[in-house]
């Protein structure tokens, strides 16, 4: 697997809006993201897969597979991430989920909460006390 370029089609469905590439953010410890529209559902979706370095470990493609099928099986709530599906490409090895994509807040460049901190500045005690709440129910509906 490489990493995938702008305008590169998956799957002949997700086109790639943005990768590694052109936002570092989207690389994680052992993570991609491409930001994609989906042309068979019409709507823009987030595509998470393995960097290529992970992807020869079977146990770490059984995990990830395991547990994006539990996260489908979570449907939709408004404080996790919705899950649409897992996708096999290239020869069954390359393991993708497929995510919604979520849209920035008003004013800030993405949607983590990396988005929301500044440098050396505590996070206005209102705002904290919102996100502790919104995760936590999140994780009591995972439960």
């Amino acid at each position: 697997m490489d990493i995938y370029r702008t305008g590169t089609r998956l799957a002949n469905r997700y086109e790639i809006v943005a990768g590694p590439a052109e936002k570092r953010s989207l690389l994680g410890g052992m993570g991609i993201v491409y930001l994609c529209y989906d042309h068979e559902a019409d709507r823009p979706v987030a595509l998470k897969t393995f960097q290529p370095q992970f992807l020869p470990d079977r146990a770490a493609r059984d995990r990830f597979l395991r547990e994006g099928t539990t996260w489908v099986t979570f449907g939709h709530h408004p404080h996790i991430v919705h899950c649409y599906g897992v996708e096999r490409l290239s020869h069954g090895t390359e393991l993708f989920l497929v995510l919604e994509q979520v849209a920035p807040a008003p004013g800030k460049a993405g949607a983590s909460l990396r988005d929301w901190l500044q440098p050396g500045q505590p996070l206005p005690l209102e705002t904290a006390l919102l996100f502790a709440l919104q995760i936590a129910r999140g994780l009591a509906y995972a439960g």
